[in-house]
């Protein structure tokens, strides 16, 4: 899933990815978050 998430967001969600993300996975998982940065 956090593959998939990456090549699709590769370059339209970067940088939506970037906020949206924070602040959704904030209140949820902030380890998900973490795994995607690392992932980018």
């Amino acid at each position: 899933m956090q593959q998939v998430i990456k090549e699709d967001s590769q370059i339209n969600m970067q940088d939506i990815e970037c906020g949206v993300y924070f602040i959704q996975l904030e209140k949820s998982d902030r380890t998900t978050l973490t795994q995607k940065i690392l992932l980018n």
